[in-house]
């Protein structure tokens, strides 16, 4: 075997590890924060549900986007860009309970 030949074959060696190395990426934990537990092999990416649910009634499922509000710590200096005239109005617009 020839020089050549057997820096070719180092050299696929190293291509084949790298893109093996590359293509795994972290693993889904097996259960969220909140107590959803992972199912294994779906067709989905990662799946993950409610111990104890049955969804076997339904015969096919959908996704909805959905919305975030997230509302500052108080009392840490928290300065918006631009102070709305009514903040209870624009929060209680997107269905969020406003304590006042």
């Amino acid at each position: 075997m020839g020089l050549k030949q057997i820096l070719q074959a180092l050299l696929l060696l190293a291509v084949a590890a790298l893109t093996s190395a590359c293509s795994t990426g972290p693993a889904a934990p097996t259960e969220s924060y909140d107590g959803l537990v992972l199912v294994p092999d779906t067709r989905l990416g990662v799946v993950y549900k409610r111990p104890g649910a049955d969804l076997t009634g339904y015969d096919s499922y959908g996704l909805m986007a959905c919305e975030v509000v997230q509302r500052p710590p108080q009392g840490h200096g928290y300065a918006p860009a631009q102070e709305s005239q009514n903040p209870g109005k624009d929060l209680s617009a997107l269905g969020v309970p406003v304590d006042r």
